[in-house]
């Protein structure tokens, strides 16, 4: 076998993977997607590959005295010359091609690779022209022409199929060809695996309340052990959804404002934990993420707390540190109701965001390792925290307002923040906070909360009526809008800063795809058919949060050497009757 049958063979091959690369690199920079930059970039990594046999078969072929004889009369020493180059090009971009795969996240890298590779693909077409030129005679002999055309096509058709086999199998993600497992199923089997293999992380569902409503605390009469027709979570449901680790919401009703909220908030901290001593086989208590790692290691379902409502705490620092040492990790600072302390998203803002003692709330939180969340207060209660954060913030259950325009959601400025914080927002389902048209509709749902409770006596006249006007009132979607929600994070904050936070059992509508929380699949299918790899479905699934959540504890474990423990405490303002 000769060097110029070698050089033939893979110098076409290094000009079509490095075009296609080009290409398809510039689509995706130019239309935002994700999938067709990992593509380029296997191919870019290809053609580097490439480029090293052909051009060491290139000069093994060249007869070196022809070369000196005719240069100037010949093209084979410009040629020679614009190889290098292009070699030299190639495999720069090859070199850090081969680091964007390895850090499959870092989409600037991937940026950078392209923009190198716009350049050597000039020079590699250049020299590959030349290339032809020497091969087969002069440029104006039509059939020469035609013989290069030929080549190229042959080459790139080839080097098309090659390049995807090779890119489904470095980035999964990349790969669509697994369809549906059967009619209606749309989870392939690769997304069901990676799914299975990774840490599944839900940061808010309201069953605790739901039993607090519906069983009066008593935690064997719902019977979540053997499924609920009428709600969205149950341990069967949870398996089947492949859930590990479960933030359970200790929500407190703002009618408990000034009058009972600490009490009520220490019954749902004692019900979630009675709730995972009644199905020891499935569920266990975790208060940090050692407990996690080694609950989900046994095949468990992480149980944590989350306190939602910081009129919990009844204006005492000295009142949260016991609910930190009853078992919260985390505690959103308002529900729908704004406080002496902080202002709540929906209702009226008097403060302009958090007060000095809704600060000191913050920085206690991190000097305990509680874990701030922002979702449902004001955009200048978001930006103050995150002024006073001295760890990672998380949003439990909120999704981006630049698709659903809510005051629920995370404007695109404050995502920005979240990101130089190194914070995760966990994306609510939640059809009136996806849906674009049902986000307006729904802008005065706390107002509405409000009329048909002063309307409806009983908790379940008001319910039913509740869910009535939300039905009327509130379109759907499907579970392709709440992947929306979830790139939009990507896009703007970064792929380690977006989670998943259902809000299961405290929401009615919700999205098609996405009924109960066996649904969690359905995510990580879409998101794999939109091009992410394993390991960028790993930190949306709960990765993430468990980062965010270990760099809380290890802030708190600083400031507890630094910080004594704050006491402050207001009086009851007007606010909180």
């Amino acid at each position: 076998m000769s060097w110029e049958y070698l050089h033939q063979i893979s110098q076409p091959f290094s000009v079509v993977f490095a075009l296609a690369g080009v290409g398809a690199g510039l689509i995706g920079w130019i239309t935002d997607r994700e999938a067709l930059e990992r593509y380029a970039v296997v191919s870019l990594f290809l053609a580097g590959i490439f480029s090293i046999p052909a051009f060491v078969t290139g000069l093994a072929a060249a007869d070196v005295e022809e070369a000196r004889t005719f240069v100037g009369e010949s093209p084979i020493m410009t040629h020679r010359l614009w190889s290098i180059w292009a070699t030299v090009l190639l495999v720069i971009s090859a070199t850090f091609a081969g680091f964007s795969l390895l850090q499959a996240s870092d989409r600037r890298l991937r940026r950078f690779v392209i923009a190198v590779s716009v350049l050597s693909a000039v020079v590699v077409a250049y020299a590959g022209w030349l290339g032809l030129l020497i091969h087969h005679g002069d440029a104006g002999d039509a059939q020469s022409r035609r013989a290069g055309v030929a080549s190229v096509a042959g080459f790139a058709a080839a080097g098309f199929s090659a390049t995807r086999l090779i890119a489904a199998e470095v980035e999964p993600g990349f790969a669509v060809a697994a369809g549906p497992t059967s009619p209606g199923d749309t989870t392939s089997d690769e997304a069901r695996r990676i799914h299975r293999d990774a840490i599944v992380v839900d940061g808010h569902n309201d069953l605790p309340w739901r039993i607090r409503q519906q069983a009066a605390l008593d935690v064997a009469r719902m019977g979540i052990g053997t499924g609920r027709p009428d709600g969205q979570t149950d341990i069967p449901r949870l398996r089947e959804g492949g859930v590990d680790v479960q933030f359970w919401a200790a929500y407190v009703e703002t009618d408990y404002i000034g009058d009972g909220a600490t009490a009520v908030a220490l019954e749902q901290i004692d019900l979630i934990k009675r709730l995972a001593a009644a199905y020891p086989a499935d569920l266990e208590m975790a208060y940090s993420t050692t407990d996690i790692e080694r609950i989900v290691g046994e095949g468990k379902i992480a149980s944590l707390i989350g306190i939602e409502g910081g009129h919990a705490i009844s204006n005492s620092l000295p009142v949260l540190r016991e609910l930190y040492r009853a078992g919260a990790r985390y505690m959103t600072l308002t529900h729908s109701k704004t406080l002496a302390w902080a202002d709540a998203a929906g209702d009226t803002a008097v403060h302009g965001g958090l007060t000095g003692f809704g600060r000191e709330v913050v920085g206690e939180m991190n000097r305990l390792g509680m874990l701030v969340d922002l979702s449902h207060v004001t955009d200048e209660a978001m930006r103050d925290a995150l002024e006073t954060a001295r760890a990672p913030v998380i949003y439990s259950h909120s999704s981006a307002r630049a698709i659903a325009d809510h005051p629920r959601n995370v404007p695109d400025d404050v995502l920005r923040l979240v990101a130089k914080n190194r914070g995760v927002v966990m994306v609510n389902f939640f059809s009136g906070f996806i849906v674009p048209e049902s986000a307006r509709k729904i802008q005065e749902i706390f107002q509405v909360q409000e009329r048909l409770r002063e309307e409806h006596e009983d908790d379940a006249t008001f319910r039913e009526a509740f869910t009535a006007w939300m039905f009327e009132n509130i379109a759907p979607g499907d579970v392709e809008l709440v992947a929306d929600h979830i790139e939009h994070i990507i896009r703007v904050a970064g792929i380690d800063h977006v989670g998943l936070g259902s809000d299961f059992d405290g929401i009615s509508v919700v999205p098609r795809g996405l009924e109960d929380v066996s649904k969690f699949p359905e995510i990580t299918a879409v998101l794999l058919e939109r091009g992410y790899s394993e390991a960028e479905l790993r930190k949306i699934l709960g990765g993430n949060l468990l980062r965010v959540f270990r760099e809380t504890e290890e802030a708190a474990a600083r400031l507890q050497r630094s910080v004594p423990p704050g006491y402050s405490r207001l009086p009851f303002s007007g606010l909180e009757p």
